[in-house]
């Protein structure tokens, strides 16, 4: 009898499937044997005499394959044998709050992986590769494995397209947070990455995340994190967010759309500026701490209920209330200019500022930043200074263009913004403003009469552009009219013969 090409085909792949399950089954036997070998004390019911898919902790499939190893806080000890690729059909592996040691297995192409816990344990080392084409993974926790060599943000992880949580507190994580890390992870909820010796600033890639559980605090011998922390305010679905003890700077940014925000650490920070009113209107708000940040303004005031702590600042006060009008003014003209690091005011009193500004009788008559490498733009709040006579902003890094309210301070005689990076057209400044420009990209048509000063007598006679074409004409004028004449002279002696 023959057998068809087809049936042939079919039988072989039998045969070959037969022959890969026992292949698998046997890897399995092997790596579960060493694994009762490597773990001590041996784990209740398990032994050579019994299958492992008996064992307790030990969950196999109808075909007799591992598909979960479950065993926290059962004080085990020894080293994870390295083969655990050999668990194919592996999807669950948690043996975390034991003592094991040695290097952590590499879990590379265990397709089926979801979930892993090997938290709090004394693994030393984490292999190359370890978490690539983990397809399916969606819980990775890793926390609390205090003796890990240091190593870098796996971008491996990049294949766990699925990945809910990632808990890789204290695990001894060095260097910065690649930049679109978050876009790897379109479904993360849960990031804890505390307790490490992360540097850099905070992913762009935060704003667009669906992220509600946020801890990066406690970087370690460093620094730790740097640069502002304006990307939260992009994160609508934050929830809580743990940034204290690094290093960021700047303002905290208008938080209006973190409705869903009930917990908020910021202290041990260098975050400076006003406690922005967008804080004290969130409903969702239970606990917030400012503590040891270079906060100035008035003392916030939470809604009841709120649980808030703000020592270590330099508010104007240490009683609710308002800052003295002068402060709050300054406070924006510092705000516009990034809060640079002389912007400290000493509680209420804006005339002891070292120098930088001068008072008289209790109001601000002189301003002068002059060289003190600052960037960002001038502010508008300088026109409420009604009694400012003379104000210097030279040799800066200023951008933007002059506000148009300046050239109404009634007071006013000098203004200096020479040797920066400003722009756009120069108001118009009564005759008795001293008014410095050059060094600037001003628009040169829009600088018409400025005021009193260098730049104001050449505006006022047409500008540079003008006073040069003028000094041309003359030059010209001095050689063409003599040959004018000799030929006029000449052509009337022609006529009279």
């Amino acid at each position: 009898m023959k057998i068809s090409i087809s049936l042939q085909l079919s039988l072989l792949f039998s045969l070959l499937l037969v022959v890969t399950i026992n292949a698998q089954q046997d890897l399995e036997v092997t790596y579960m044997s060493q694994l009762l070998k490597a773990l001590t004390p041996t784990p209740s019911g398990w032994s050579n005499n019994t299958h492992h898919c008996n064992w307790t902790g030990i969950g196999c499939d109808q075909s007799s394959q591992v598909v979960a190893i479950k065993l926290p806080s059962s004080s085990l000890t020894g080293t994870l044998p390295q083969n655990l690729y050999s668990l194919s059909s592996l999807t669950h592996l948690d043996l975390h709050n034991n003592s094991l040691t040695g290097p952590l297995p590499s879990m590379s192409a265990l397709f089926a992986l979801k979930t892993v816990y090997l938290g709090h344990n004394n693994f030393t080392s984490i292999p190359n590769h370890c978490f690539q084409l983990l397809t399916v993974m969606q819980t990775l926790n890793l926390s609390n494995n205090l003796k890990l060599m240091p190593w870098i943000f796996p971008k491996d992880l990049i294949d766990s397209k699925v990945m809910h949580t990632l808990d890789l507190e204290a695990t001894n994580i060095i260097g910065s947070l690649p930049s679109d890390m978050f876009d790897w992870f379109p479904h993360l909820h849960t990031v804890f990455l505390s307790h490490n010796d992360i540097t850099g600033t905070l992913p762009r890639s935060l704003e667009n995340s669906v992220v509600r559980y946020l801890r990066l605090n406690n970087q370690g011998r460093t620094n730790g994190f740097e640069g502002t922390i304006e990307v939260i305010s992009s994160m609508g679905f934050l929830s809580q967010a743990w940034l204290n003890n690094n290093a960021f700077t700047g303002p905290i940014p208008n938080l209006s759309n973190s409705t869903h925000l009930f917990d908020l650490q910021l202290h041990s920070n260098f975050l400076q500026g006003l406690v922005p009113p967008s804080l004290f209107s969130l409903s969702s708000l239970t606990n917030i701490s400012l503590d040891s940040n270079n906060f100035q303004g008035p003392i916030p005031m939470f809604h009841k209920g709120v649980k808030a702590t703000w020592k270590g600042n330099n508010f104007c006060s240490s009683n609710v209330g308002p800052c003295d009008p002068q402060v709050m003014v300054v406070l924006a003209i510092f705000a516009a200019l990034g809060y640079p690091e002389f912007g400290y005011i000493n509680n209420n009193d804006i005339c002891n500022n070292g120098g930088l500004i001068t008072c008289q009788k209790g109001k601000i008559v002189s301003v002068d930043f002059r060289g003190r490498q600052v960037s960002g733009t001038i502010s508008p709040a300088f026109s409420n200074l009604t009694s400012l006579v003379n104000l210097t902003l030279a040799d800066n890094n200023l951008t933007g263009s002059i506000p148009k309210n300046l050239a109404t301070l009634p007071l006013l005689k000098f203004l200096d913004v020479s040797d920066n990076n400003l722009s756009g057209q120069v108001p118009k400044f009564p005759s008795k403003v001293n008014l410095i420009t050059r060094g600037n990209a001003f628009q040169k048509l829009n600088v018409s009469r400025q005021g009193g000063g260098e730049d104001a007598a050449a505006s006022r006679d047409g500008g540079p552009f003008k006073s040069k074409v003028f000094i041309a004409l003359a030059i010209t004028g001095m050689y063409v009219y003599p040959l004018y004449i000799s030929i006029l002279l000449c052509f009337r002696c022609n006529v009279a013969h």
